[in-house]
């Protein structure tokens, strides 16, 4: 180590809570690096909660492995995201995963902030579902860090029949 800053170990909550989302019961644990000049940083987080809640959606054991790498102003890296359950107006699911690569850069000379994915899912169990209501979700959540992934979502499972298993990319 040439004296650069590093963090490593758990992060735990009872609960947190931003607006209307939510989450119960958080256990994470993280390796965070920064370079000397504290320029770039590089890390993982992962870990879970028992419960999670946002845009009337409720998230059974939600699940994270989040690699990243880059400076303060664009960062990379890989996601994975778990879960036991979803309940929604719009559908509800089991045992499900969403994978992939991200990228995000800060807003910058006037441009606003910009966030890509590329994800591949496997949603199983897939029941009561209502592609309105999910293609409003994806609408909704257009202006966030998951909002591609949730259109890329919307479009994929806009034919889905009750109890089927569907995996994308």
């Amino acid at each position: 180590n040439d004296g650069a800053p590093e963090y490593s170990g758990p992060v735990r909550a009872p609960a947190l809570r931003c607006g209307d989302m939510g989450a119960a019961d958080i256990a994470l644990r993280t390796d965070l690096k920064l370079d000397s000049a504290l320029e770039r940083l590089s890390g993982r987080v992962t870990g879970g909660a028992k419960a999670a809640r946002g845009g009337g959606a409720t998230i059974a054991l939600p699940r994270l492995d989040l690699r990243f790498a880059g400076t303060w102003q664009a960062l990379e890296g890989r996601a994975e995201v778990g879960l036991a359950g979803l309940r929604h107006r719009a559908a509800r699911m089991e045992g499900s995963r969403i994978e992939g690569d991200w990228r995000w850069s800060a807003a910058q000379g006037g441009k606003e902030s910009a966030f890509a994915a590329d994800a591949a899912f496997d949603l199983r169990r897939v029941r009561a579902f209502d592609a309105s209501g999910l293609t409003a979700i994806a609408r909704n959540a257009s202006a966030t860090p998951v909002g591609p992934l949730a259109e890329r979502l919307a479009r994929g499972i806009a034919g889905l029949q009750q109890d089927n298993r569907l995996a994308g990319k």
